[in-house]
Order: structure tokens, then C-alpha cells, then sequence
């Protein structure tokens, strides 16, 4: 999709970027934690760079030769089997 758009980078900077965007979200939950006054501040940031990271890993996936559905779907399937395990394991 992506490069089908003319969209080219190496996958180095597509990291980097899909890094940055992590260290964003990550910013409005611990400053949303310890300043809730400024949580809201933070609200369409983060919204933002959950956005941006959706699209960079199927930027990632894309170039890997890798379907993101199915990709996601494999994540999507192995967070359930933890949570799962982890709920077991508290009982």
C-alpha cells in the first residue's frame, strides 16, 4: 500500500519513527498518571501516535513481505493466550 504510494524508506527509519511514536503515547500515560490536570493535553497526542504506529507497522509488515492482518491477528491471538495464562496463574 504504502509503496505503492511512492512511499520509500529504509527500514531503519521506519523503526526509528515507529520508536518515536511509542515514546509519544508512552509521554501521555506517565504524565497523564503523575498530572492528571494535564492528561487531556496529552489525550490527542497520544491518539495521534497510536495512529502513526498502527500505520508503521503495516509500513513494516509491508516490507517484510508480511500480511498485517494476519499479523495482527497473530498478536491479537498471543496477548489472548497470556492474558489467559496470567489470569490462571492469579486464581
Amino acid at each position: 500500500m504504502y509503496t505503492q504510494l511512492g512511499y520509500e524508506e529504509s527500514i531503519y527509519r521506519t523503526l526509528a519513527v515507529l520508536g518515536y511514536q511509542y515514546g509519544d503515547l508512552q509521554k501521555f500515560i506517565v504524565y497523564g498518571e503523575r498530572h492528571p490536570e494535564y492528561r487531556d493535553a496529552y489525550r490527542g497526542e497520544a491518539r495521534v501516535s497510536l495512529a502513526d504506529l498502527i500505520a508503521q507497522a503495516e509500513v513494516i509488515c509491508e516490507r517484510l513481505g508480511w500480511g498485517f492482518e494476519e499479523t495482527r491477528e497473530l498478536g491479537h491471538m498471543r496477548f489472548c493466550k497470556s492474558d489467559e495464562k496470567d489470569r490462571r496463574e492469579t486464581q
